[in-house]
């Protein structure tokens, strides 16, 4: 029985070290996660475009929190700065309004990893490599 199952425990073990042991240089692994204001987002997609991911931690309506975040994209919008807000919510929380898109992350979506700890900020280069990485400790 153990000999069936350490396999798949190292497989799991395996995806869930490299995703929050990430860091600047690191590959960033591809995820899909819904948009509260509009269609679901896949970070493969903005493969040649700079990415800037904001990962949120359970703020509840935290709109005012986001708003020099959304300023500081918007200037950048003309060197095709790519800005997702990423948002853990919890029971009866309420997602931030924001003009940039705000994904919501759950555990039970299979495509989706969630960076801890969080808030954080990471910056992708167009190939898909983190460049940066700022952590709110």
């Amino acid at each position: 029985m153990v000999f069936r199952i350490w396999p798949l425990l190292l497989i799991i073990f395996t995806t869930f070290s490299s995703v929050q042991a990430i860091e600047p240089g690191d590959l960033v692994p591809d995820f899909v996660m819904p948009s509260e204001n509009g269609a679901p987002q896949r970070l493969s997609e903005q493969i040649g475009k700079p990415v800037m991911l904001i990962w949120l931690d359970d703020c509840d309506e935290c709109s005012e929190r986001l708003i020099d975040w959304i300023y500081l994209a918007e200037s950048r919008a003309l060197d095709n700065l790519v800005t997702w807000f990423i948002w853990q919510s919890d029971d009866d929380y309420k997602a931030p309004w924001s003009r940039l898109p705000v994904l919501r992350y759950n555990a039970n979506n299979k495509q989706a990893w969630l960076f801890q700890p969080n808030p954080a900020v990471m910056l992708i280069s167009p190939n898909g490599v983190l460049d940066h990485l700022f952590i709110d400790e």
